[in-house]
């Protein structure tokens, strides 16, 4: 998105009330400079069944340790009916 591969800039977050009922766990790397943290938490506020969580630490991987166990966290919530409980303690 940073560099408009696919859409137009800010048409995500204009549309993210269609999103609405497609659950969804957005993990996102505090450290990441890429991508910056605050258009994930912006599209986590507009995204009415999301959840949000920062992961400490660098992370523009999913093979990063931390970024690595918040993906297994989110499977978890979603095929077992876990909660996010895993996912609010980042090391």
């Amino acid at each position: 998105m940073a560099n408009d591969l696919l859409m137009e800039p800010g048409t995500l977050l204009e549309r993210a009330c269609r999103l609405r009922d497609a659950p969804v766990v957005l993990v996102h790397a505090r450290q990441d400079f890429s991508c910056l943290i605050g258009g994930a938490y912006a599209l986590y506020r507009r995204w009415a069944d999301s959840r949000f969580y920062p992961v400490k630490g660098p992370g523009n991987s999913p093979f990063e340790p931390g970024m690595a166990r918040a993906f297994v966290a989110a499977k978890a919530y979603f095929l077992n009916g876990g909660t996010l409980k895993d996912l609010h303690a980042p090391h």
